[in-house]
């Protein structure tokens, strides 16, 4: 009896993995195609109308604004109200204190959550 019930089983299970197998070529088939000549003609199209900046001898040289790679260009934020000259006095090794001239670039300071104030 154990050996009839186990052929049952095994022939389900075969018939389970048909039955996924056959399911999984349906979904494929049932999948969106595009003929290898349509899809070559897109991609020619593609590459006729995309300036490619690396092949500047076909294309001729970009301007500055249409050039991905070109280096950027770093303005100096620091302008005159941007920067902050200030003595500070700190104690010194020798129990004194000493006066430090300081110069501080305020748009490279990271912000903070938090005010300053100058007394």
């Amino acid at each position: 009896m154990t050996s009839r019930t186990n052929k049952a089983t095994m022939y389900e299970l075969k018939l389970r993995r048909l039955m996924e197998h056959n399911h999984r070529l349906r979904e494929e088939l049932a999948r969106p195609r595009v003929m290898v000549s349509v899809a070559s003609l897109n991609l020619i199209n593609h590459c006729r109308s995309t300036k490619d900046p690396l092949i500047p001898s076909l294309w001729g040289p970009l301007q500055k604004g249409e050039d991905p790679y070109a280096p950027v260009e770093q303005a100096s934020c620091c302008s005159r109200e941007s920067i902050l000259r200030l003595a500070v006095e700190f104690p010194s090794n020798t129990g004194g204190s000493e006066l430090i001239d300081c110069t501080i670039f305020l748009c490279r300071l990271p912000v903070v959550p938090y005010a300053v104030t100058v007394m």
